[in-house]
């Protein structure tokens, strides 16, 4: 099942908080990688939050760095 693209699930993305997100995702507004795909920002990895958000606990995504990566399944 695909996460739907909503405004409800947006406001359950941690991705704002995230220490990995940059200038170059925040400038782009950039959120909710596990619908959207990754980035095409250069990051550098300071921490994930990922493992952590409800909606890939909700929608059983695994892995780390879905802003980098992109979600698995």
């Amino acid at each position: 099942m695909n996460v739907p693209d909503t405004l409800d699930n947006a406001d359950l993305c941690l991705c704002s908080s995230c220490p990995t997100r940059n200038e170059c995702v925040k400038h782009q507004e950039q959120r909710m990688f596990c619908v959207r795909g990754k980035t095409d920002c250069s990051l550098a990895r300071n921490g994930c939050f990922c493992g952590a958000c409800p909606l890939e606990n909700e929608y059983q995504f695994s892995g780390l760095y879905f802003c980098e990566l992109g979600a698995i399944r």
